[in-house]
């Protein structure tokens, strides 16, 4: 497959985005690859490799920090938590949801449902933990397994009936929850059974408001592609027992690609991480790539349809889909318009303030943190556009300071750093660890007089002149390099 669509470069195209390909192909200088056991291995190292390096031709989604999860641990009382990280260890992930906010709600109506714990206490097979239960298995959230009262069979049914909510499968739930009921009645536990009953009353009205037209798959993904100038968002619809239950939106960078380039580059990308895939995706483009479908269905472990529907219901929950993803762009657009206009006003405050030649475009501002002069770490942090950039954050373990000296971790940490930006980042850097090394318009030092002084030293020893100031936070005052008495903030 590599040799074919490699191949495919350097023949003449006339599809469109077929001109990225060719600005990429006249600028190749070498050629690289990696050997794997599969097509799906392939496909995963090729998305972890494109989130580290950022290439500039390639398709990628502008959202991905390393997506969200709700994470079910194995062991005799599963865990529920939220995380960022997939571990191969048994455990169960649901999602990827599109932010933590949404993991929350998704946790607390989960809450309101069933009974789980979500602390880290190590808890033997119906061993008492602790004498005394915390305030959730009060409120009724948790079932306490921490008290050796409950047997391992009836915390996993509370789990079971969980894992069916999370992953849209509302109807067995209710199933479960129902099988609670009952038991909790026969054992006079009539209070636990009522608890029982409102959950699945609101679940069951949750999925009659969800409920979509029988026509089509039951479980299946809807992926709405929409443009808005350069931009591009996909929005996708999760059904899942006929039920519409998950919609979700992800912008992309792909300028000059195709829709099904788009599409082909956020299923690869998207499903690498998924908790579950669907056996069918509609999508309004045919999506012809042999190897992607391979991958899906390795992942799946079963045949996964790459559908184009044409009539009926799944049209118009295509098109809804395009319209969603459609006004997310303009929204998204809108927000970015709004936040580049704060920026820009406060960049100009700020160079009236300072007295700069210009606007910074990118800021960085230097710490050190320390416990009682040991583990010395100095952070560095970074605005670009008047924009928080935390891909470009770098941290510092200082190593040749003894003690606790403020002055001098400061200027080991700068003096590592600029010699970061003349070796080009690393002797392995790609383009983006190169831009995340990129010299500062204006650097901010934490501390006063004495931390700004070895800064400019540390500056002067690499042959650099940049905008120095020192932030002294607890009587605000700002210190510039030249000046004997600070700048006093309002």
């Amino acid at each position: 497959h590599l040799t074919q669509r490699v191949r495919s470069y350097w023949h003449t195209n006339t599809t469109p985005g077929a001109h990225r390909i060719r600005d990429a192909i006249d600028q190749v200088a070498s050629l690289e690859w990696t050997v794997t056991d599969s097509v799906q291995e392939a496909l995963l190292l090729e998305a972890t490799l494109i989130r580290k390096h950022l290439p500039r031709y390639n398709v990628r989604l502008r959202d991905d920090r390393g997506y969200p999860y709700i994470r079910v641990t194995p062991g005799p009382y599963p865990r529920v938590e939220r995380t960022r990280r997939i571990v191969r260890d048994g455990s169960r992930y649901f999602g990827p949801y599109t932010g933590f906010s949404a993991v929350s709600t998704a946790m607390e109506a989960a809450r309101r449902l069933f009974q789980f714990r979500t602390c880290e206490i190590s808890i033997a097979e119906e061993q008492r933990a602790l004498e005394r239960p915390c305030l959730l298995f009060h409120l009724k959230r948790c079932q306490g397994p921490c008290l050796g009262n409950v047997t391992v069979a009836e915390y996993g049914a509370e789990i079971k009936g969980l894992e069916l909510f999370l992953g849209g499968r509302s109807r067995g739930a209710v199933t479960v929850l129902q099988s609670q009921m009952e038991r909790a009645s026969e054992r006079e536990a009539f209070e636990d059974a009522a608890r029982l009953r409102d959950a699945i009353s609101a679940l069951e009205q949750s999925f009659e408001a969800q409920r979509v037209a029988p026509a089509g798959r039951p479980d299946e993904d809807i992926l709405g592609i929409a443009r808005l100038g350069e931009r591009a968002a996909i929005a996708c619809f999760q059904v899942r027992d006929a039920a519409l239950v998950g919609r979700d939106v992800h912008r992309l960078d792909g300028k000059g690609a195709s829709d099904e380039e788009l599409l082909t580059a956020f299923v690869s990308q998207y499903y690498a991480r998924a908790g579950e895939i669907p056996p069918s995706i509609a999508t309004a483009v045919e999506i012809r790539d042999f190897e992607t479908a391979a991958f899906l269905a390795a992942r799946r472990e079963d045949r996964v349809e790459l559908r184009v529907p044409l009539r009926g219901d799944r049209v118009r929950l295509l098109r809804l889909a395009e319209r969603n993803a459609h006004e997310a762009l303009i929204r998204s657009e809108a927000e970015d318009d709004a936040d580049r206009e704060r920026a820009e006003a406060a960049l100009a405050a700020l160079t009236t303030a300072l007295n700069l030649p210009s606007p910074p475009a990118r800021i960085e501002c230097t710490d050190v943190s320390t416990i009682q002069g040991s583990f010395t770490v100095a952070s560095l942090t970074v605005a670009e556009g008047g924009r928080l950039a935390p891909k470009e954050y770098r941290r510092f373990k200082i190593k040749g300071v003894q003690g606790q000296d403020d002055f001098a971790a400061h200027s080991e940490a700068l003096t590592r750093r600029f010699a970061r930006s003349a070796s080009g980042g690393s002797e392995k850097a790609g383009e983006a660890e190169a831009r995340a090394w990129a010299l500062p318009d204006l650097l901010v030092i934490d501390g006063g007089r004495g931390q700004v002084a070895a800064a400019a030293a540390a500056m002067a020893s690499a042959g650099l002149a940049i905008p120095l100031i020192g932030l002294a936070k607890e009587r605000e005052e700002i210190w510039f390099p030249e000046t004997a008495t600070p700048l006093l903030l309002p």
